[in-house]
């Protein structure tokens, strides 16, 4: 293999990850949105529900009761693990990996300078990322495989996906476990 191809090969594999970390941080910013306002509605529904309840009559009193225990709990849970922050963050991840994509896009002619600037770029945003959840991680890598034209079906790009199983697709927002908890 020619440093041209090797050089080519390794801007694709960089450009791959950098497309894939900026999947991964929109669906953990949709997530803590999504989030955020799921707790909020609680909130309003069972504040709703608690007024309502004792200004309809006193026999409400546990209806209202029960109503404001889910307030407490549900804001309570928002403000302890700030998921309106949590999306803020990782919008800004996705627009600095998506900077960094577009320099990288935008280079005509790569040079091996070019390609050292931009790992330290990637280095540089993943040093202040939260712990990475794995799962998720191979999900967004599957996706960018079917972005590219890749297809899981076929013998010679089969060994390229990763094979997730479903209860860690489902709380791949929330915890990594078994085979997924470290690369």
């Amino acid at each position: 293999m020619t440093d041209l191809n090797k050089l080519e090969d390794t801007w694709s594999d960089l450009l791959f990850h950098v497309r894939r970390s900026v999947r991964y941080h929109m669906r953990r910013q949709a997530f803590f949105e999504r989030w955020h306002r799921l707790t909020g509605w609680i909130s309003v529904v069972s504040g709703s529900a608690a007024a309502a309840s004792l200004i309809g009559d006193a026999s409400g009193n546990s209806i209202a009761l029960t109503a404001s225990l889910i307030v407490a709990a549900v804001q309570s849970l928002d403000l302890f693990y700030t998921p309106s922050e949590m999306a803020r963050r990782h919008s800004e991840y996705r627009r600095r990996f998506i900077e960094l994509e577009s320099g990288m896009v935008c280079t005509p002619e790569s040079s091996d300078a070019d390609l050292r600037k931009c790992k330290e770029s990637r280095l540089a945003i993943e040093a202040e990322e939260p712990p990475l959840l794995t799962t998720l991680n191979l999900i967004c890598h599957n996706e960018m495989l079917v972005a590219m034209g890749f297809d899981r079906r076929e013998p010679k790009d089969k060994d390229l996906f990763s094979e997730i199983p479903w209860l860690n697709k489902r709380l791949a927002q929330f915890l990594d476990f078994g085979e997924f908890s470290a690369y």
